[in-house]
């Protein structure tokens, strides 16, 4: 089963488009690198699956539940356990949290070099599978 699928994501900073269409199917238990250059959206790419960022159009599906579908206000607050007092789905919150540690793991966060912060992601990641 699937548990994220992205498709078709687009994000933009003023006029600087960074995520140009990126599509993704990931299983539950599966591990992925998100390899390229700076700048190229890895990043993003993580913050937006988080919430932490507002794609411009595109899809985020995590389990059964769309959490941007493109349309103003369908997104689901980053980080968030509950809406309007309701418990969301496990599913949502578990890789919700993993890719906001994941994301300020690899950002500015953390002091170190590459090296060490991707090991540290990648840790905080596995504590969580």
């Amino acid at each position: 089963m699937i548990e994220l699928a992205v498709d078709d994501l687009h994000l933009t900073y003023g006029d600087n488009p960074v995520l140009k269409g990126v599509s993704m199917n990931l299983k539950r238990g599966e591990v992925v690198s998100l390899l390229g250059p700076s700048g190229s959206g890895k990043t993003t790419l993580l913050r937006a699956v988080a919430g932490l960022e507002k794609p411009t159009q595109g899809s985020i599906v995590i389990g059964n539940n769309k959490v941007y579908d493109g349309t103003p206000r369908s997104e689901i607050p980053a980080c968030e356990h509950s809406v309007d007092g309701k418990q969301k789905d496990a599913v949502v919150v578990g890789i919700r949290r993993r890719a906001c540690r994941a994301s300020r793991a690899l950002g500015r966060g953390i002091a170190g070099t590459r090296k060490e912060r991707v090991t540290h992601g990648l840790q905080l990641l596995s504590e969580e599978i």
